[in-house]
């Protein structure tokens, strides 16, 4: 195998820090209704629902935050309790600028598999205080689509039937999520989209590109 050279270990550790600076901004407060149609772009292409940019339209009113096709979404994150990601990324810019080499970079990695009913139940105890504060008249007009950002987390294939009642207990319209390269839909009521219905209960990995959340 032939050995990387020093320069092109300088390039790419220039490129891992022009990376995480786009990432900083990229995740800083006047960006978050890019962010939200960047999840939303996501979502779609794991489905496989083919948009255009000027499809994904920011929602016109609370608690709306985009709006596709029929689709009311209010968009959420779900990370581990404490993190903190401005702090992460900018953590991992000072890293890629102290280190001289890649090797520097290498990290120990034990993955711990979740699957998607594990995810259901985090979901259920993080959807709930938004659910109280909106009521279930109101919930039962917003899909909710969560961007599942979980440590070291990865779905497992094999899920079969998932117990989702905790979900329309909250009485939300539909509720979706969106991790890595994958996709799952809950559950869709009969008022939610043609698109949301037809897909839920499936995990959805249609994806193929480079760029996953590209908006």
């Amino acid at each position: 195998m032939k050995k990387m050279n020093h320069n092109s270990e300088k390039e790419i550790l220039k490129k891992l820090q022009a990376e995480a600076e786009e990432s900083i901004t990229f995740f800083s407060n006047q960006n978050k209704q890019e962010r939200e149609r960047a999840v939303c772009a996501a979502f779609l292409r794991c489905i496989g629902v083919n948009f255009n940019r000027e499809d994904i339209l920011p929602g016109k009113e609370e608690p709306i935050d985009i709006e596709f096709q029929g689709a009311r979404f209010q968009i959420k994150e779900l990370m581990d309790p404490g993190r903190k990601r401005h702090d992460e990324y900018k953590k991992a810019l000072e890293k890629y600028k102290n280190s001289e080499s890649l090797s520097e970079l290498i990290e120990q990695f034990s993955p711990m598999f979740a699957q998607i009913q594990k995810i259901c139940y985090c979901l259920v105890g993080f959807l709930k205080p938004y659910a109280s504060k909106l009521g279930k008249e109101l919930c039962a007009q917003v899909d909710i689509l969560v961007y599942v950002n979980l440590q070291e987390y990865f779905s497992k294939d094999e899920d079969n039937v998932i117990d989702y009642s905790g979900l329309v207990q909250q009485n939300w319209r539909s509720v979706s999520m969106v991790s890595g390269d994958f996709c799952y839909i809950f559950y869709a009521s009969e008022t939610s989209p043609v698109f949301l219905k037809r897909f839920q209960k499936q995990i959805r990995k249609e994806f193929t590109g480079s760029d996953l959340f590209e908006i």
